[in-house]
């Protein structure tokens, strides 16, 4: 496999409810994941990893979740590096008027509001096992858009693609330290609501061995 490292990985609060008292959290997630020979050790791979761990920890028969949200954002390869986007718009605000860019701010914040919730669902077969919204503090419609792109990216997607109406792809991704194996099927839904605002929904079959 091959060697190359793309971004670090991040411990993971509990997304789907308080720990027990002297849970241990940090065995949820992969420190580092294979994919297609390559090794991420990112907050995207975390997430996604640590996200099915607690899901086969509550709910050991769940193999599909369906995560949905409303945003305006376009995916662009752009999401796997916000570092760099960070830091070009630092640049660009360097150069503008500090209070011409709040005024702005301030009524793009009035039209559409601040990132909304991201919702959960989760499924053993074709029975729905809970529905819950995920913390604010931790994934919110913004940091969504962040983690899907890894899956397009993952699944070998072609940029050209990212905002057709409907995606879909498989990947495995191996976590060769625990010695585990994400498979997902993966579908994603990005359907337009009015004036630029998105309905998206990930539809994802897994299975860790």
């Amino acid at each position: 496999m091959g060697a190359d490292r793309v971004g670090r990985g991040l411990v993971m609060p509990r997304l789907l409810g308080e720990p027990a008292d002297g849970e241990d959290t940090t065995r949820f997630g992969a420190q580092a994941l294979y994919v297609h020979g390559i090794v991420y050790e990112n907050s995207a791979s975390k997430f996604w990893s640590g996200l099915f761990d607690e899901i086969l920890e509550d709910w050991p028969g769940c193999d599909k979740i369906i995560l949905s949200t409303a945003d305006s954002a376009r995916f662009t390869r752009s999401l796997l590096y916000p570092q760099d986007s960070l830091e070009d718009e630092f640049e660009e605000l360097a150069k503008l008027d500090f209070e011409q860019v709040l005024r702005e701010t301030v009524e793009q914040l009035s039209l559409s509001g601040g990132p909304t919730s991201v919702t959960l669902s989760l499924f053993e077969g074709q029975g729905e096992l809970r529905s819950l919204e995920l913390p604010l503090e931790c994934v919110d419609s913004m940091v969504f858009a962040y983690l899907v792109a890894w899956l397009f990216e993952w699944c070998e997607v072609p940029e050209t693609d990212w905002n057709e109406e409907s995606i879909e792809g498989t990947f495995s991704a191996e976590d060769v330290n625990r010695h585990l194996c994400y498979c997902m099927q993966f579908a994603f839904s990005n359907a337009h609501m009015s004036e630029g605002l998105f309905m998206r929904s990930a539809t994802i079959g897994f299975e860790r061995k």
